[in-house]
């Protein structure tokens, strides 16, 4: 009877001692540094890319128009990539995840992406996940008429709050390379440190924002720190966003837990600001 009690006290002394994360319908709220949080984002954005591609994408679409008028049809967006791909310089996605470390893609996947490129200088990629063993997609055509899931759905996070700071970075994030004139829309920006929010409000300044004194006032007190909160199965993360089309944000997502990482997202809006420049 004595050794019954010593252990259940034991055991109660075990679970009062665990962490609280790791109870059920508990609730652990982390913030990850600001430089570290920011040195993700620049290493992210700095694996892609060349400074000259757009001249590749001017010549895929002189070469297409050049095949039309021979009665030859030519997708731009593919010629665009095969022109890249024979220089050397086609931006393999996968790289991500040297920069999202606490990011692996789920088991015999990889990811690839088509170009869209409509003409006059317009193009886009958009991202999917295939299996290793299954043949890319030809172009734009045959991947908008197929099926699949969302690339995201494909990634798994290592279960630390860095790990689900970085999916969100990936989700803003994992489109925005050669983009070409009016897809430069996408110029949604993580901000996750004062150094980033500074050059943010120089630029602004040097491009004669119509902001007041107040309002930069007002950025300067914006809070840069990523927050991660674990609740039950799901796991929230708020991040600083900012877009010269439209201002300071601080989106919201609520991922699930466990793979697949299922994702929403809610936008509100900090400080409204338009650069006013128009592709």
């Amino acid at each position: 009877m004595r050794c019954f009690w010593i252990g259940l006290i034991l055991m109660i002394m075990s679970v009062a001692c665990s962490p609280i994360s790791s109870l059920p319908g508990s609730t652990t709220l982390q913030t990850l540094e600001p430089i570290s949080a920011q040195d993700v984002v620049d290493k992210t954005a700095g694996l892609c890319c060349e400074n000259d591609w757009w001249i590749k994408l001017s010549e895929a679409e002189a070469k297409a128009y050049e095949g039309s008028t021979n009665g030859e049809e030519l997708d731009p967006g593919v010629v665009f990539l095969e022109l890249l791909d024979a220089a050397g310089d086609k931006f393999d996605v996968n790289e991500y995840f040297q920069a999202l470390s606490h990011l692996t893609l789920e088991d015999g996947f990889v990811l690839d992406y088509v170009y869209f490129a409509p003409g006059g200088g317009d193009g886009a990629p958009y991202v999917y996940a295939r299996q290793k063993i299954e043949t890319r997609f030809a172009n734009y055509s045959e991947y908008e008429k197929a099926s699949i899931d969302d690339y995201l759905s494909h990634i798994l996070v290592d279960g630390t709050a860095e790990g689900f700071y970085e999916l969100a970075v990936l989700s803003v994030m994992g489109e925005q390379f050669y983009l070409g004139w009016h897809f430069a829309y996408n110029d949604w920006e993580v901000v996750s440190s004062q150094e980033r929010l500074d050059a943010i409000i120089e630029l602004m300044k040097v491009n004669k924002s119509s902001m007041t004194d107040d309002q930069f006032e007002a950025i300067l007190n914006l809070d840069v720190t990523p927050r991660v909160e674990f609740e039950g199965d799901n796991v929230q993360v708020w991040i600083l966003l900012f877009t010269k089309h439209g201002g300071f944000y601080q989106r919201k997502f609520t991922i699930k837990r466990d793979f697949p990482h299922i994702m929403n997202e809610e936008d509100n809006l900090l400080i409204e600001y338009n650069s006013g420049d128009v592709y």
